[in-house]
């Protein structure tokens, strides 16, 4: 933590108090995930981050403080000059491409507010205001907020919350009103393919295809189940670690055919791709794409895709 400085004083953690004769500013970091697109509320970016590097410059009569986040994810600074209005800059790692701040101060008052590239002014405050912000810091694959934004604030449970439209809206594919049922079922569970556990999520069935041939005859066949947003948390599967299995129809006594673990590498990019081997040579192999619901993540979206057709056929032994 950076040590007070001739401006004002650092505080790290506890609750702010106005000051008579200067205002204080209280910040919090959290951690958005990637892929994500905002805006950024505790809700979905509950992670909070530590050793975050600010500046604060309340006037130009007055040396800059700078400061850091503990390991709470906050900080607490006393600072003078607030009548001049305020710059915070923070020093964001490169592995984070965006930040999105929200403020109020004293009660549920709003803040004038404008971002810049690196930093927040803050305007209008006066000798005695607390002002509280919420930095939700972007990681690689989201959407960056564009220089000079103002967003707004509401005071809610837990902290301060965004209200405001996100910038960038993925419009979504209709899902079926009901599960799709009669072929192949498609589950997660936690726990592994050696020792599936509890079921969490029953997604669409694969279908036998039926209709005409089109394309180049020499395609290889596969088929899949594609769910837009079903209701589990992807960021559980992958911690706690479930896996993904394909067994040959509805029945509670069906053969399981294929199975995956959720793993992988974490790429930054809001998706998740794993392999899926086959059970007991049942000659089903294929794969599996999770993907980050970018507008509420305690759902995903799933796509599976299994062939029986890419596996070498055994020749007989002479």
């Amino acid at each position: 933590m950076a040590a007070a400085l001739a401006a004002g004083t650092l505080i790290s953690g506890g609750t702010a108090t106005a000051q008579s004769d200067d205002w204080t500013l209280v910040n919090d970091v959290y951690e958005c995930p990637p892929n994500f697109t905002g805006p950024g509320t505790i809700g979905d970016c509950g992670t909070t981050v530590a050793a975050i590097p600010f500046t604060l410059q309340s006037s130009a009569e007055v040396e800059p403080i700078s400061f850091e986040t503990d390991e709470n994810g906050s900080a607490m600074v006393d600072a003078s000059g607030a009548s001049l209005g305020a710059v915070v800059t923070i020093a964001m790692p490169d592995v984070y491409v965006s930040f999105y701040p929200v403020c109020v101060k004293n009660e549920d008052e709003s803040v004038d507010m404008q971002i810049n590239d690196d930093a927040i002014a803050l305007n209008g405050l006066a000798d005695g205001d607390v002002v509280y912000c919420d930095w939700f810091l972007y990681g690689n694959g989201s959407t960056p907020l564009e220089s000079g934004s103002t967003p707004e604030a509401t005071e809610a449970s837990g902290g301060v919350k965004a209200t405001p439209e996100a910038d960038v809206i993925i419009e979504q594919t209709a899902a079926p009103s009901e599960p799709v049922r009669g072929g192949r079922a498609v589950k997660l569970y936690t726990g592994d393919c050696d020792d599936l556990g509890e079921d969490v999520i029953w997604l669409n069935d694969i279908l036998e295809k039926s209709g005409e041939h089109v394309g180049d005859e020499a395609a290889i066949q596969a088929a899949a189940s594609v769910n837009w947003s079903a209701e589990f948390s992807l960021n559980d599967a992958i911690a706690d670690g479930y896996a993904l299995a394909v067994f040959a129809n509805d029945d509670d006594i069906a053969a399981l055919l294929a199975c995956g673990e959720l793993g992988g590498v974490d790429n930054q990019d809001g998706t998740l791709s794993i392999g899926l081997q086959q059970i007991d040579e049942s000659g089903v192999i294929g794969t599996a794409l999770f993907a980050y619901n970018s507008e509420d993540h305690t759902t995903a979206d799933v796509i599976v895709v299994t062939s029986d057709t890419l596996l070498p056929t055994p020749t007989a032994t002479p």
